[in-house]
């Protein structure tokens, strides 16, 4: 498919895509089953290193792209994107674009909340507007196995 730049973005069915999901780390603090299982990310599965994740000016670039073409919302996961250094930085940054039509960003942020009461503040003050927090019911304490 080729778009051209200002161009509406649309799925397979015709709708307009609004929303764009960037992935901001492949760390994660918990092992869900279902998502990083043990057998595959044990102690010595290598992450990627720091230096191959999109830099914060890398992810506005990609963010801008979709605005162009029609993204009004952001959605920020990982892994666990709280586990990403100075995450309120990149929010900060991403606040500040604007649809062609000027408006702010919708920017929402999906965590599994471990580390929420630590950053909520800074977060919001950086220009987050909605947090989900995604609890896995299959995760137990190692206690509980």
């Amino acid at each position: 498919m080729t778009v051209q730049l200002g161009s509406r973005l649309r799925d397979t069915r015709g709708r307009m895509l609004r929303d764009l999901r960037i992935s901001v780390t492949d760390r994660c603090n918990f092992r869900c089953v279902y998502c990083m299982p043990k057998e595959i990310f044990g102690r010595d599965y290598d992450f990627m290193p720091h230096a191959m994740l999109l830099s914060f000016e890398e992810i506005v670039r990609v963010a801008r792209a979709g605005i162009a073409h029609g993204v009004h919302k952001l959605r920020l996961t990982g892994g666990e994107p709280l586990l990403r250094r100075e995450i309120e930085t990149l929010v900060a940054m991403l606040a500040e674009l604007r649809t062609p039509e000027g408006q702010p960003l919708d920017i929402a942020l999906t965590t599994n909340g471990s580390a929420l009461a630590h950053k909520a503040r800074a977060l919001r003050d950086a220009g987050l507007n909605r947090v989900t927090v995604s609890l896995d019911s299959s995760t137990r304490p190692p206690s509980a196995r």
